[in-house]
């Protein structure tokens, strides 16, 4: 039996841009000094990036009208 934690690992090279953001998502509930430290060292690793912490299971989605429309459309 293995004595590693069961973990996914997800791993993609990305080429960020001026402008894009990071969002960092957590089930978890973070402290405002964690939540800090965390954009904090996104910003060390790639400074020309914002970074949006949420937590809680909070989750941000954009729709386009056209999307919106059709999902509308299937009800």
């Amino acid at each position: 039996m293995s004595t590693k934690p069961d973990l996914e690992y997800r791993i993609a090279k990305l080429t960020l841009q001026p402008g894009d953001v990071i969002v960092f998502k957590t089930d978890k509930m973070l402290t405002a000094e964690t939540a800090h430290r965390i954009r904090e060292s996104i910003k060390e690793i790639v400074p020309h990036v914002r970074a949006l912490v949420l937590d809680g299971g909070a989750e941000i989605e954009i729709m386009t009208s056209r999307q919106l429309r059709e999902k509308l459309d299937e009800t």
